[in-house]
C-alpha cells in the first residue's frame, strides 16, 4: 500500500470541497517586491519537442510569435493593445475544479518547478520518487485546485499567445483556442504548473497599487506587444477571500475620468470582460461571478483597499524555483526557521505565538501582528465565497498555536492543515469541521512536533514527513475516534530516529492506527497496524529507524506513566 492509495479516501473529500483566496494584503507590504526580471525556461528539448522528463517543452513557435514579437499597434481609439482577444486566445472551455478528476501536478511538475532536490536520489532525468513532504505538499496543493485553475488558466493563455509555451504540445492547435480540456492530461498538468507558482513565488504579486497605478503600469506594459510576457490581475473582496486571476490585454478610455481594463476572464470563455476604474475617486469596480450561470457579484475596492493587482507572467519560467521544505532535515528540525501553514476548508484559521500576537482570519477579515509573518494571497476562481486561507509564513521562535474556527459556517466542512518546514511536512488531515467547533493544533519549536486538541467528535490523522541523510519516512496516525478534550500529539527525533506518541493532557486515549512508509531511490516500502491503544498518561515511542522493512515488525517502547522509564516494549505486526 502506497501513500497515494492509502489517501484515496481524503482525496475524494477533497474533490468535493473549494479553496480561494483569503485576504486583503496591507498596504506597502515589505514582503512582496517587483521582480521585473523576464526570463526563459532552461530546460533541455529533446528531438521530439518534449523535455527529458516527457513534459512539454516551451518552443517559442505558439500562435505566430516570431512574427508578431514586436510593439502593438494602438487599437482603433488609439490605447495600447496587447493584440489578445478571449478567442482565439483564451480557452474555449471555462475554469473548472477537480469534480471530474483532472490530471494536476504530478512528480515530473514538481521536479520540474523545483528541481531534482524533490527527487529520492535527487534524480534529475526519467522516474521521479518524490521525497515524502514533497508528496505531502504536492498533494495539498492539487486538493487545493478544487476551487478552480483560474490562475493557471489565466498564465498560460498568456504564454501561448506571446509563444513561450507551444500548443501543439499541449494537444494540438493553433492557439489556446483550439485546445480541447477532456482527457488531456498533457494540457491539465501545464495549468496546474502555472497555477502553483502564485505559491511557489508570492513576491511576484504587486499588492501595493491603487486602482490608478494598475491601470498606468498596465498602459505602458500592454503597450511592448508580445515582447511584454503578459501579467495576471488578481481581484479580491474588500473583506478578503474570493480571489480570481484574469488576463488583461487592453486598456481603453472611453471619457476623462473612466480606464477600461479589458480582460480574458477563464469564467466567462469566448467574451471579453471589463474593470472599470474611476480615474478621478481612484476606485474599481468589476461584476462577476462563479460562472455565467449564477447571479453577478461585484468586486470593487479604492485606493486603501489593496484588492486589484498585478502579477507579471515571464519571471515564472525561471525555473527551479525556491523550496522552503526540501533537502535534508537539520538534526534540530530548523531551529527557529519559519514554517509555511495552509488550511482546506471553509472555516477560519488563526496562529498566535508565544506572546500572544496573532495573524489569521476572523470576521472581521485578516490581521498580521506577529513579527516577522507573512501573508501570500491565493487565486483559484470560486468566486464570492467565505473562502480557506492564503499561505501564511511564521517565524516559530516560540510554540505556535493554531485555531481552526467554525464559528461563521453553516454546515460541516471537511478540513485539513498542512505545515512545511526545512526538509520536513506536519499535517492534520480528515478533519470535518463543524459550525462552532473550535480545534487547536500546536507546533514546537525545533524539530517537527505537533499536537491536535479535539473539541468536537473527529477521526484526525496526523501526518509527520521527512527527509534524511539516508532514508526517508511518513508516519501517520489515524484516529478511530477523538472526542472533545482528547489530545494526540506526534514528534520525531532525528538523531535517534524515533517518533514519539503521547496524549498530553487528554481525558482519554484514543485508539489509532499507526501507518509508516519508508521512501528511498530503491523505492517505497510500507507498514500498518491497527488498534493501537494506551492509557492516556502513557507515551508510545517508535523505533522507525531500526524497522526491517515490508512485513517486519516494528518496535514500540512503551511508557505507561509518563515518568520517562520503558515499561515494555510491543512489537507491532505488519497488517499491510
Amino acid at each position: 500500500m502506497t501513500i497515494a492509495l492509502r489517501r484515496s479516501a481524503l482525496l475524494s473529500l477533497l474533490s468535493a470541497a473549494a479553496l480561494a483566496a483569503c485576504t486583503t494584503p496591507p498596504a506597502n507590504n515589505p514582503d512582496v517586491v517587483m521582480d521585473s526580471s523576464m526570463p526563459t525556461d532552461s530546460g533541455v528539448t529533446e528531438m521530439d519537442g518534449s523535455t527529458p522528463d516527457g513534459e512539454p517543452a516551451d518552443t517559442g513557435t505558439g500562435d505566430d510569435a516570431a512574427a508578431d514579437s514586436g510593439v502593438m499597434p494602438p487599437d482603433a481609439s488609439g490605447a495600447p493593445d496587447w493584440g489578445f482577444r478571449p478567442m482565439p486566445n483564451g480557452f474555449a472551455f471555462e475554469n473548472y475544479t477537480n469534480t471530474d478528476m483532472p490530471v494536476n501536478l504530478t512528480e515530473l511538475e514538481m521536479r520540474r518547478i523545483f528541481g531534482p532536490t524533490v527527487c529520492e536520489g535527487a534524480a534529475a532525468m526519467g522516474a521521479c520518487t518524490l521525497t515524502p513532504q514533497a508528496r505531502q505538499w504536492m498533494e495539498r496543493q492539487n486538493a487545493g485546485m478544487n476551487g478552480g485553475h483560474c490562475e493557471g488558466m489565466a498564465v498560460l493563455a498568456a504564454r501561448i499567445f506571446t509563444g513561450a509555451s507551444d500548443p501543439m504540445m499541449l494537444g494540438g492547435g493553433a492557439n489556446a483556442g483550439a485546445l480541447a480540456l477532456m482527457g488531456n492530461a498533457a494540457l491539465t498538468r501545464e495549468i496546474a504548473t502555472w497555477f502553483v507558482t502564485q505559491s511557489t513565488l508570492p513576491t511576484l504579486e504587486r499588492r501595493n497599487l491603487t486602482p490608478v497605478q494598475v491601470v498606468a503600469e498596465l498602459e505602458r506594459d500592454l503597450a511592448r506587444g508580445r515582447d511584454f510576457g503578459g501579467t495576471v490581475v488578481g481581484i479580491y473582496l474588500r473583506a478578503g477571500g474570493g480571489g480570481h486571476a484574469i488576463t488583461p490585454y487592453l486598456v481603453r478610455r472611453p471619457d476623462a475620468n473612466t480606464a477600461e481594463i479589458v480582460t480574458y476572464d477563464n469564467n466567462f470563455p469566448n467574451v471579453e470582460r471589463v474593470v472599470t476604474v474611476d480615474t478621478m475617486a481612484n476606485t474599481w469596480r468589476y461584476m462577476t461571478s462563479t460562472n455565467p450561470m449564477e447571479p453577478g457579484a461585484v468586486y470593487d475596492g479604492d485606493a486603501t483597499t489593496f484588492n486589484l493587482t498585478l502579477a507579471d507572467v515571464a519571471p515564472r519560467a525561471m525555473f527551479p524555483h525556491p523550496c522552503t521544505f526540501c533537502g535534508t532535515a537539520p538534526m534540530d528540525g530548523g531551529g527557529m526557521r519559519a514554517v509555511q501553514i495552509s488550511m482546506r476548508g471553509e472555516g477560519d484559521l488563526s496562529i498566535r505565538d508565544g506572546m500572544g500576537n496573532t495573524t489569521g482570519s476572523g470576521a472581521s477579515g485578516v490581521v498580521n501582528s506577529i513579527p516577522g509573518a507573512g501573508v501570500t494571497l491565493q487565486r483559484s476562481g470560486t468566486l464570492y465565497r467565505d473562502s480557506p486561507e492564503p499561505l501564511y509564513t511564521v517565524p516559530r521562535a516560540t510554540p505556535l498555536t493554531i485555531t481552526l474556527d467554525g464559528s461563521r459556517l453553516t454546515g460541516m466542512s471537511p478540513s485539513d492543515l498542512l505545515v512545511t518546514g526545512p526538509g520536513y511536512a506536519l499535517g492534520v488531515e480528515e478533519i470535518n469541521l463543524d459550525p462552532m467547533q473550535r480545534d487547536t493544533i500546536t507546533i514546537q519549536p525545533g524539530a517537527p512536533d505537533i499536537t491536535y486538541r479535539a473539541s468536537g467528535t473527529e477521526t484526525p490523522t496526523l501526518v509527520l514527513a521527512f527527509e534524511l541523510a539516508g532514508a526517508d519516512y511518513n508516519i501517520e496516525l489515524r484516529s478511530t475516534a477523538m472526542t472533545a478534550g482528547q489530545v494526540l500529539r506526534l514528534s520525531v527525533d532525528f538523531a535517534t530516529q524515533r517518533a514519539r506518541i503521547s496524549f498530553d493532557g487528554s481525558t482519554s486515549a484514543p485508539g489509532f492506527t499507526l501507518y509508516m512508509d519508508r521512501v528511498s531511490e530503491s523505492g517505497i516500502v510500507n507498514f500498518s497496524h491497527a488498534g493501537v491503544s494506551a492509557t492516556s498518561s502513557s507515551v508510545l515511542t517508535v523505533d522507525f529507524g531500526g524497522w526491517g522493512g515490508n512485513g517486519m515488525p516494528v518496535s514500540v517502547a512503551v511508557d505507561t506513566n509518563g515518568d520517562g522509564t520503558v515499561d515494555r516494549t510491543d512489537m507491532l505486526s505488519d497488517e499491510s
